[in-house]
């Protein structure tokens, strides 16, 4: 199945080629890096836990590895 951007494209020659239409495709770069940002940040926010889990010490692991751990 043809992406979105194909299809954008596709339409916008129509426009060109039948009805004669100046028409530019834009592609919205703020909205765009908006979203990538947002992206980012919810995954860093859930790997979050996991990361916390591995990186905390455990007090019984302290213990059994004594004072040449």
């Amino acid at each position: 199945m043809p992406s979105s951007r194909l299809l954008a494209w596709v339409g916008a020659e129509n426009y060109r080629e039948l009805a004669g239409l100046n028409v530019k495709l834009v592609f919205p770069t703020i909205p765009a890096l908006i979203g990538v940002g947002v992206l980012l940040l919810l995954t860093l926010l859930a790997t979050l836990p996991g990361v916390w889990s591995v990186v905390r010490p455990r007090p019984a692991a302290l213990m059994a590895a004594g004072r040449n751990g």
